[in-house]
């Protein structure tokens, strides 16, 4: 289960003195890259010499190359057993040009503490939320409260434009059960019974409760922040059918001056608690992984949508062969766009967009009892800047070839 932009273990050797600088060689390969480009990659611990393992947990990272200096977040990677195993790097490439293969001279010393400019997480009474430089970035809504059903009954992300602007809803406005970044299926049927994990009817009032955030998951640093949400879909007497672990990565960075970008990275894992086969049914504009955006978009009726070269459909605005889809919204005064990767290691997808600002994939699909189905998706947020140009102006086949292809990382 990589991330986004290469989480890969060379099969070449990787070896780092210690504290010493190494030159790890990047290369694009033959994509075109965004302008701000993060990448990561994992290095085996026993291939990296000199690093005492147990000293610490977190290392300050620095990347030297043609006089320019980039931090490198980094951290030790450990197994079950809390063994050291690797290394992971995470860090931000500008201007990669397709074929331009470049060397990087790394050094890593042991860092105690947080490292300055990193992302904060904080759990709040109903809600957690992540910030940088003071800002939310996302809130992930975790309350659940049977005598407040209908508004906790659940979680969902919000996410957030420069200035705190929330560019999501919540439970209010038209088609309540429509909440921030959510996912759901109208018809999800275990034996002869039939649960609308969608809308969640008050005639039929199953829920989905967050659980937890799981311990060993997280990661915060100057670059990335990575956490892991779990969720328990319920029926109306408390059973759980499903069990949703929602792991991501946030990246934030300025592609263009005063016009920062968030970038997150899902993983998603459905798994099986029935006795009985689960299916996922629904149709497109009522089951899948969503982002609903605020109440007024839809007041307004002002999302468009912008679909790669070769996109078939449009009848009842759904849509086949489309391996990404960009919405734009105006929200007060203020023009955004969120383009919506969905992966081909998924179940082959049918978009629905609707111009009130509700878009996604959807898919069918049958878990057998103590099946598992891992799901790839990114959402990549930004405020359109006319007074900027040029690195502004980006290209969305690009970014989700960029997103498809990892950019490759080995130590020479």
């Amino acid at each position: 289960m990589g991330a986004m932009w290469s989480r890969l273990i060379p099969a070449a050797l990787l070896v780092l003195p210690t504290f010493g600088q190494v030159t790890l060689v990047v290369d694009p390969g033959d994509v075109a890259r965004p302008p701000v480009c993060p990448v990561t990659v994992t290095l085996a611990m026993d291939q990296v010499q000199g690093l005492a393992p147990n000293s610490s947990d977190h290392w300050k990272g620095t990347l030297k190359s043609a006089g320019q200096e980039r931090a490198v977040q980094a951290r030790t990677v450990r197994d079950a057993e809390g063994r050291p195993v690797g290394v992971e790097l995470a860090w931000f490439e500008v201007d990669l040009e397709p074929g331009e293969v470049g060397e990087r001279e790394l050094t890593l010393v042991p860092r105690d503490g947080r490292s300055q400019g990193s992302f904060v997480f904080a759990l709040e009474d109903g809600s957690s939320v992540m910030k940088k430089g003071g800002e939310a970035v996302w809130r992930h809504m975790t309350a659940w409260a049977p005598e407040r059903h209908d508004d906790t009954f659940r979680p969902y992300t919000h996410l957030y434009g420069a200035g705190e602007l929330c560019l999501t809803k919540g439970p209010d406005g038209l088609y309540p059960h429509h909440r921030g970044v959510f996912c759901g299926w109208t018809r999800t049927q275990v034996g002869d019974q039939t649960y609308n994990f969608w809308a969640i009817p008050k005639d039929n009032r199953p829920h989905q409760e967050h659980a937890e955030w799981v311990s060993g998951r997280g990661w915060l640093g100057s670059n990335l922040a990575r956490v892991c949400a779990r969720a328990e879909w319920k029926t109306p007497e408390g059973e759980v059918v499903v069990e949703e672990l929602r792991e991501w990565d946030t990246w934030r960075y300025d592609a263009a001056p005063g016009s920062p970008h968030v970038l997150l990275d899902y993983r998603i894992t459905l798994i099986a608690h029935a006795d009985e086969p689960i299916h996922l049914q629904g149709d497109p504009a009522h089951a899948g992984f969503q982002v609903r955006l605020a109440q007024s978009v839809a007041e307004a009726q002002a999302c468009t949508y912008t679909f790669p070269e070769g996109t078939t459909g449009g009848q009842g605005d759904n849509w086949q062969n489309a391996a990404w889809v960009a919405a734009g919204f105006p929200i007060a005064e203020r023009s955004f766009e969120v383009l919506f990767h969905d992966h081909p290691d998924n179940p082959d997808p049918t978009w629905n967009t609707r111009n009130y600002g509700r878009f996604g994939p959807f898919f069918q699909h049958t878990l057998e009892p103590g099946e598992r189905i891992e799901l790839r998706y990114a959402l990549r947020i930004r405020e359109r800047q006319p007074g900027h140009p040029g690195r502004e102006q980006l290209d969305a086949a690009a970014e989700h070839a960029s997103w498809m292809t990892p950019v490759k990382v080995r130590v020479k």
